[in-house]
C-alpha cells in the first residue's frame, strides 16, 4: 500500500498544483495538503483493515488449524519461518 500511495501521491500532484494556479498560494497549499491527508488516511485505513484481515485468518490457521476460503495453508506456513 506505501509504494501505491506513493504513485497516487504523485498523480495527485498536478491537480494540486492547478489547486494552488487558480485559488492562489494560501487557500490552494491549505486545499492541496487537505487533499494529501485524506488521500493517505483513506491508504491508511485500508492498509490496517487488510493487515487486520490477514492477522485474524492466520490467527485461525494458527490457533484452530482452521483454513479460510481465500488463503492458502502455504501462505501461512511461510509467514514466519526461520531464515537459517
Amino acid at each position: 500500500t506505501f509504494f501505491l500511495f506513493i504513485a497516487v501521491a504523485i498523480l495527485i500532484a498536478p491537480l494540486a498544483m492547478f489547486i494552488i494556479m487558480i485559488l492562489g498560494q494560501n487557500l490552494g497549499i491549505f486545499l492541496a495538503a487537505t487533499l494529501y491527508i485524506l488521500v493517505l488516511g483513506a491508504f491508511l485505513m485500508t492498509s490496517n483493515a487488510l493487515s487486520s484481515i490477514y492477522q485474524a485468518a492466520l490467527y485461525l490457521y494458527a490457533a484452530e488449524e482452521l483454513d479460510t476460503p481465500h488463503f492458502r495453508r502455504y501462505d501461512f506456513e511461510v509467514a514466519f519461518r526461520s531464515k537459517i
